[in-house]
């Protein structure tokens, strides 16, 4: 299976001014894409997670 998008999408919800770091996409069997990253929006370094359904993509 192939992924491809046609614009940016700010997964983060972010404004911009955040820095993300180490960020992994796998895609399960089903097709739906996990995604996990760290960010500092709220000065602090948090881990976030993201699944987008097979359907959204």
């Amino acid at each position: 299976m192939r992924f491809t998008w046609s614009s940016v999408h700010n997964i983060s919800n972010t404004a911009g001014t955040s820095i993300a770091h180490g960020g992994s996409l796998q895609v399960d069997e089903s097709g739906n894409a996990h995604v996990v990253w760290a960010d500092n929006e709220s000065g602090n370094y948090e881990i976030y997670y993201l699944k987008i359904p097979e359907d959204s993509l």
